[in-house]
């Protein structure tokens, strides 16, 4: 069980390297969290509680890895979405721009 510990940590790191590159403050800040929660629980030995908590971070590097994307601001000050290869997209009707010309009566 130690092993599979191991390798859903480095997975973790992976993950958000490849969600979150170039986006250096957000990084630092899941990594910071990865190893806070990993050390919080260091001392859990009964199997039934760390099965479930491999369940957990295996649940939480899928949705790092399938449903979080970056979102950058461009020069028109509009946002460019950072879609990766492994990310899923869904069919889902496209945002209706906000319309901010209208006058307030």
């Amino acid at each position: 069980m130690r092993l599979e510990v191991i390798n859903i940590f480095r997975k973790l790191h992976r993950v958000s390297q490849r969600v979150f590159k170039g986006d250096v403050d957000t990084l630092t800040s899941v990594r910071s969290k990865i190893r806070e929660e990993f050390h919080s629980n260091k001392d859990v030995t009964d199997s039934e509680d760390i099965a479930k908590l491999l369940s957990d971070a295996r649940e939480v590097e899928k949705i790092l890895r399938e449903r979080v994307v970056q979102a950058v601001m461009t020069k028109d000050n509009l946002y460019s979405m950072k879609i990766r290869e492994e990310t899923v997209l869904e069919d889902t009707p496209p945002l209706k721009p906000i319309n901010n010309s209208k006058k307030k009566q």
